[in-house]
């Protein structure tokens, strides 16, 4: 073995394979910058650097079988050089050697000191900008591959991950998930998809579980010619460790692959290393996006439980909060105990990391699903959300809706459309947009944002929430109560069904859907007061609040007093030093001046004051609701302004919009027998009439279909 090794030496075998590793390693160094920055096949350095492997060997047998002489390589048994000329050689061999290590060090000082000075720990800023086409992206959710085909959820929350990922990298315009998970069917073409969410590129890619090992392929196409820039196989261990590990090897490939200077640096820290919390948070998440009762107490419960098995998740504190806000309106949860909770997990997320983008945007939009938040308060929250995260486009719609319930109409609709660029396949933004064209009068423009939502979506309970009340807003009670019908199985449908039919006095079909409400309402017609109060008793015990309707309706004076003495935050705004901003408030504040004007009159003071301060702000041409309208008619009758009363009545009976029981309340007591309250009383009968002979003809020969997106 001595004597090998010496032979060896002496053939300098192992210089010359030290020469060709220097050597090699730079040429694949600059095959890989060639390709980058010539825009040469994606192929090409791994070409370069499979024949420089396949070299090698071919290399060290060239120096075995032969020696470099003065005359040229000659077969190593046929020459025996001096020892002069063995050791110039020698020389030659380590000048080559020195300088090719020369220059690795160089590249590497380079690549790793110099050039990654700019990146902080988590995203690298770019250093040149590029194109927003060029450098944008979509991620596609990832096919479920599984045998039992129940992962997908897993898919789901890996792209979504991956999507977060690069949503970071500044420079890179990354489309929403809301847009791009429209194409999970993936009935469209990749350049369909592009030209749909104007991105250069889409990530594509699969998994697989199978036991305690998981594969994740994902491919990175460009979108103008088709061409596959990257792609890349994982089998690993299923640990949360490896998910995340190899979504940031997937993410930095990406940016590398995308071009310009961006980069991609390391996490700080994992979310979490507990795998089972890691899947009980995906599949959770997947869950409550559904928005279904069951599916939401079933995610919540998962995310509740990634929390506990993981008190250092942020995500799983976050996402629990939001499945409490979300319990609270589809899966009919106590309201007070789903926002005491939500309230818990966002301090929990918030000792965490209290500047979370994800943590401001979602306490941001808790304030705004709760009206006893200020308006402008819920303003400052998207404001905080928006400077952690600007390209947020749910931040933005955040900011368009706080703004819009101020009146400040102008300074949000420049939101909306941001929004709407950001994710222009959002059928919540699209539907949000078409309500702005109804508030600025353009029906024509938003039956157009209403017509791409349903593109979008065919099936879109809410896109037909929305444009029943458009139609019955603008008077065409037939059409929306057509709209309502063609997807009657849909909760919130109901409820706008029990609408209409509460407007046309037709109590018979109410009574379809809340037989109590109905009885209730008929005592109301009859005027037996104690009919009306045992039925008032009988809705209390639903523990739903659906009391609370006939009580304002009428405004029952000791009843009112009784709410606002259990809803003690509403009462201790009111007469609080804060503003009015939203009809909620005016409403409970109108109700409040009517039951306290003897048993607080100090209040009824205060709260007046700020009602005065309120309607002087809002014109009433521009509150959007018909309903807003009979709510503003009720104060000026409180307030015993008949020409400001008469005014709003007419402003009513204009819009066409039938309310069998706009005169139900108390306030109007003192006018109706005026013959001007009389005669509006039966201009309003007028329409209720006629709006109702429509609507039973159709129940009575329904349409087939009721209604469907083609007659938009």
């Amino acid at each position: 073995m001595a004597g090998l090794i010496a032979e060896l030496r002496r053939r300098n075998v192992f210089r010359v394979g030290a020469v060709y590793g220097v050597v090699g390693w730079l040429l694949a160094q600059a095959a890989v910058v060639l390709e980058s920055t010539l825009g040469l096949p994606v192929w090409f350095a791994s070409v370069v650097v499979v024949l420089l492997l396949l070299g090698f060997p071919i290399a060290m047998l060239f120096a075995w079988a032969f020696e470099l002489t003065p005359d040229g390589f000659k077969p190593t048994g046929e020459t025996t050089l001096s020892s002069e000329a063995q050791s110039s050689k020698n020389r030659g061999l380590n000048i080559v050697l020195g300088a090719g290590l020369a220059l690795a060090i160089a590249f590497i000082v380079m690549d790793k000191i110099v050039l990654d000075q700019s990146a902080p720990n988590i995203i690298a800023q770019s250093d040149t900008p590029v194109e927003s086409r060029d450098a944008s992206i979509a991620v596609l959710p990832f096919a479920d591959m599984s045998a039992g085909g129940d992962q997908v959820y897993f898919g789901d929350g890996i792209a979504e991950e991956l999507l977060n990922l690069l949503a970071r990298v500044d420079g890179l315009r990354v489309a929403s998930r809301t847009s791009a998970f429209t194409f999970r069917e993936r009935t469209s073409s990749i350049t369909e998809i592009a030209d749909a969410l104007n991105v250069a590129h889409v990530l594509e890619g699969s998994i697989r579980k199978s036991g305690d090992q998981v594969r994740i392929t994902a491919q990175l196409i460009q979108t103008d010619n088709d061409e596959h820039l990257w792609s890349e196989t994982y089998d690993r261990a299923l640990t949360a460790e490896n998910l995340f590990t190899i979504q940031d090897e997937i993410a930095a490939a990406i940016v590398n692959a995308v071009g310009g200077r961006m980069k991609f640096g390391a996490r700080q820290s994992l979310p979490t290393q507990n795998t089972e919390a890691y899947d009980l948070f995906l599949s959770g998440r997947s869950k409550i996006e559904t928005r279904l009762k069951e599916d939401v107490l079933s995610g919540l419960e998962e995310l509740k439980r990634a929390a506990t098995l993981d008190p250092g998740f942020i995500d799983a504190h976050i996402l629990t909060a939001r499945a409490y806000a979300l319990a609270r309106v589809y899966a009919d949860m106590d309201e007070d105990k789903a926002i005491a909770a939500a309230e818990r997990h966002h301090a929990l997320a918030a000792a965490i990391d209290p500047d979370n983008p994800r943590l401001a945007l979602e306490i941001a939009w808790s304030q705004y699903n709760r009206p006893g938040f200020l308006a402008t308060s819920q303003v400052d929250a998207f404001t905080h959300a928006l400077a952690l995260n600007p390209n947020e486009p749910e931040a933005h719609r955040g900011m368009y809706n706080a703004l819009t319930n101020l009146g400040r109409f102008d300074e949000a609709r420049p939101y909306g459309q941001t929004a709407l660029e950001l994710d222009p396949r959002s059928t919540v933004l699209l539907i949000t947009m078409a309500q702005d064209a109804v508030r600025l009068k353009n029906m024509d423009e938003a039956r157009d944002y209403l017509a791409r939502s349903f593109a979008i979506d065919p099936r879109s309970a809410v896109a037909r929430i929305v444009l029943s009340n458009i139609l019955y807003e603008d008077g065409q009670t037939t059409l929306a109560h057509r709209v309502a019908k063609s997807a009657e199985g849909e909760p919130r449908l109901q409820e706008f069904l029990k609408t209409i039919y509460y407007d046309l006095g037709m109590l018979d079909e109410y009574e379809r859907y809340d037989a109590a409400e109905a009885n209730a309402y008929r005592a109301v017609i009859s005027g037996d007061q104690g009919e009306v109060l045992r039925y008032i008793d009988i809705l209390k015990t639903k523990n739903d609040r659906s009391e609370y309707g006939i009580i304002f309706s009428l405004g029952l004076k000791a009843q009112v007093r009784e709410i606002f003495e259990t809803e003690e935050s509403i009462a201790a705004f009111l007469i609080g030093d804060d503003p009015i901003e939203s009809t909620f408030f005016a409403q409970t504040g109108t109700d409040f001046i009517h039951a306290y004007s003897e048993a607080n009159p100090d209040g009824v003071v205060k709260v007046t004051q700020k009602l005065r301060d309120y309607y002087a702000t809002r014109p009433t041409d521009e509150i959007f609701s018909a309903w807003d309208v009979a709510v503003k008619a009720t104060w000026y009758a409180l307030q015993r302004d008949r020409d400001a009363l008469y005014a709003t009545i007419d402003e009513i009976l204009s819009r066409d919009m039938p309310m069998a029981f706009w005169d139900a309340h108390q306030a109007f007591d003192p006018y109706r027998a005026e013959p001007a309250f009389i005669e509006r009383q039966q201009t309003m009968k007028t329409i209720v009439t006629h709006h109702r002979a429509e609507v039973e003809a159709d129940l009575a020969d329904p349409p087939d279909p009721w209604w469907s997106p083609d007659d938009l």
